[in-house]
């Protein structure tokens, strides 16, 4: 046996981190893959990897994978559903047919061979460029002496040891998994394990999942960037500034920089300059009130002014718990319903935990089903309605005749309830359409949600990451972080973080001490 070559590689598949070093086997030593592979490594995928990532086959560049039969018994156990686990499980299926029946080889006597594995170029569209390994042979329990030795982790990770040993002696098998205690378990039995992580948007550069869609300027602002004023309302600059902001995100200048509005929009990015516009000052009684409304604080004021600009499709609103997300939506969207008669109807909806099976459960309608579950609208929209009752002047010069509608005559009239799970073949048009709770949103759900809002509507999206219940997703990896991030840099959506607790001062306190 010849000395093994060491050389340097950058770790791939999961996630890009430092360098290591790693041994290479210049002489084939045993196993499957010897002599040409030895820097590329072999991932098993666990079953809650493929039923939250179908995908995740090919998200590992040139290494290969490696799957225990144990894997396709539980995808085949949970494939039958409406649920998005279930779908996956479906399309995590049809993906290993594919690559089977594609790479299947025989010998000169029409004999199947399996040992070479499976390639997964094809199937990927090059993507991917290593092959997919099954398991070919009974593998005694090695944690039958610890457990029951019934559990279907036990066979997955007998499989994944064995490989480790016998398939692949001369290569690092690492185990992935969604699964907190998988992984422990892994870990116990001296295989290396890890968090599946490729569906995660990166780190940006303020160390933040999302743009906080605000630009506060620095105290030297001035000192590097120049001002032109195009009109009373609207500004030119050109300088660093261009490097730190994006269309429709908010640019806010301290009290001693009177160059521009305290709080001003970026409306445009042109011939090496940021145009920004000043915003509305709701909060201030020159300013009609939005349906009885008025914000309690700035951020509140920049939120409103994306909810009312008609320009803007697509509106995302984070913010912890009190911050007056759905409060502001629900004013925002009856004023421009029932005032402006701009949309004429607003379309209620919310990620619910199980998404497509719990409704059942429930008697009545598919209103009446998702009534219940929709005290977050009720609360807010009776809140509403008390203020427009106690203000009731709308536009300057007159009353609104329809201050006089309750919140049952509004939600009757009004607002449409419907159940998320069944919006697939919608299309919602001229109507403003509000999808809370997206943070329990995968990537998938807020593509099919979105693609039902039609022509001359708008969608406002909801959600707190800190309050994530769907199994398997992140803060990283849940719908609402890529929904915000792929939607950036599109001139008719707008975006902010709500940071302040407004609903009282016990839960400002409540959420910040406990």
């Amino acid at each position: 046996m010849s000395k093994p070559k060491i050389s340097k590689v950058a770790v791939q598949g999961i996630e890009n981190g430092p360098e290591l070093i790693l041994t290479e086997t210049t002489t084939k030593t045993g196993g499957i893959r010897g002599k040409d592979h030895g820097e590329c490594k072999v991932y098993s995928l666990d079953t809650s990897v493929l039923m939250h990532d179908p995908l995740s086959l090919f998200q590992f560049q040139e290494h290969d994978i490696f799957e225990p039969f144990q894997v396709f018994h539980e995808l085949d156990k949970n494939k039958k559903g409406t649920e998005e686990s279930a779908r996956n499980a479906r399309e995590a299926s049809r993906l290993l047919r594919r690559i089977v029946t594609e790479g299947i080889t025989v010998d000169d006597k029409g004999r199947l061979i399996v040992e070479n594995g499976f390639p997964l170029s094809g199937p990927s569209d090059g993507l991917a460029t290593g092959r997919l390994y099954l398991q070919d042979k009974h593998v005694k329990n090695i944690v039958s002496g610890l457990t029951n030795g019934h559990e279907g982790d036990d066979f997955i990770l007998s499989a994944v040891k064995h490989a480790q040993e016998e398939m692949f002696p001369d290569r690092e098998v690492i185990f992935v998994t969604k699964d907190s205690n998988a992984l422990i378990k892994a870990v116990s039995l001296k295989i290396r394990a890890e968090d599946y992580k490729s569906d995660e948007i990166r780190v940006v550069e303020d160390s933040s999942l999302i743009r906080t869609g605000v630009y506060r300027l620095p105290e030297d602002f001035w000192n590097r960037n120049e001002c032109d004023e195009i009109d009373e309302d609207c500004f030119k600059i050109r300088g660093d500034i261009l490097d730190s902001v994006m269309v429709n995100e908010f640019v806010l200048s301290g009290p001693t920089q009177n160059h521009i509005p305290r709080m001003a929009s970026v409306v445009d990015i042109k011939d090496g300059a940021v145009i920004l516009k000043a915003v509305p000052d709701f909060s201030g009684r020159t300013y009609p009130r939005i349906y009885g409304i008025r914000p309690r604080n700035q951020e509140q004021n920049l939120a409103l002014s994306l909810l009312m600009d008609p320009e803007i499709d697509l509106v995302t609103i984070l913010g912890r718990a009190g911050s007056g997300k759905t409060l502001l939506a629900v004013a925002a969207s009856l004023h421009q319903v029932l005032v402006s008669k701009i949309y004429t109807e607003i379309v209620f909806t919310r990620a619910n935990i199980p998404i497509g099976r719990d409704s059942g459960f429930l008697p009545g309608t598919e209103r009446e089903k998702q009534l219940p579950l929709m005290g977050g609208l009720l609360d807010n929209l009776e809140v509403v309605v008390h203020e427009k009752m106690m203000n009731p002047s709308g536009r300057r010069g007159g009353t609104v005749a329809s201050s006089e509608m309750t919140a049952s005559d509004i939600l009757n009239k009004v607002i449409s309830v419907k159940d998320m799970s069944l919006m697939r073949g919608r299309s919602f048009a001229r109507k403003i359409v509000i999808f809370d709770e997206v943070q329990n949103m995968t990537r998938k759900q807020v593509k099919a949600a979105l693609t039902r809002v039609g022509e001359g509507s708008k969608a406002i999206c909801l959600g707190n990451l800190a309050q994530i219940d769907t199994p398997y997703l992140t803060e990283a990896s849940s719908g609402l972080t890529y929904l915000a991030n792929q939607f950036a840099s599109w001139p008719h959506s707008g975006h902010i973080i709500l940071e302040k607790c407004t609903r009282s001062r016990l839960a400002y306190y409540a959420e910040e001490m406990l």
